[in-house]
């Protein structure tokens, strides 16, 4: 799947380094998204609201399945 510039809006980013992404994510396999992915787990964390709560999970670890990437998450 080839990523392009539209609709991906991150503020404080100049247009060339939205390119430089971009251009990393087309010209990378998903093994190096895998790995990308596990370098930066320290700095994802998700979110759930749920009625009147909100669920914190951390993300376990990421594995590569097939074309697919398994993020597994535990909670916070």
């Amino acid at each position: 799947m080839q990523m392009n510039n539209k609709n991906l809006e991150i503020d404080n980013m100049t247009p060339e380094q939205h390119t430089q992404v971009i251009e990393f994510y087309n010209q990378s396999t998903n093994k190096q998204h895998a790995f990308f992915l596990q370098l930066i787990t320290d700095k994802l964390s998700l979110w759930k609201k749920h009625k009147t709560f909100i669920k914190s999970y951390k993300i376990k670890h990421i594995n590569l399945n097939g074309i697919y990437i398994d993020v597994h998450i535990k909670k916070d």
